[in-house]
């Protein structure tokens, strides 16, 4: 049972898809946090939110972006599309 302790905060997880970055994204999810991830994988993105949405509450919101972090101008966008989703973070 979650503990809360990130109740309200926000995230982004870079690599949160596969590995240690999506255990990061599900422990978060888990204490309360609101998290976007970005990764590669389409797929893999939709697995995660669905998992985050499982161990989470209802009023924890996720998202997922398509970024390849090399990409100066995709990671721009994809912040501000989580800026224009959550406001201020």
């Amino acid at each position: 049972m979650s503990m809360g302790m990130l109740r309200g905060k926000k995230a982004l997880i870079t690599g949160g898809t596969a590995g240690i970055g999506k255990a990061i994204a599900l422990a978060m999810a888990k204490e309360g946090a609101h998290v976007a991830i970005f990764g590669t994988n389409a797929e893999r993105a939709s697995s995660v939110i669905a998992e985050m949405q499982r161990v989470a509450g209802s009023e924890q919101m996720f998202s997922s972006h398509l970024v390849d972090v090399a990409n100066k101008a995709a990671v721009s966008s994809a912040i501000d599309q989580i800026l224009a989703q959550w406001g201020v973070v």
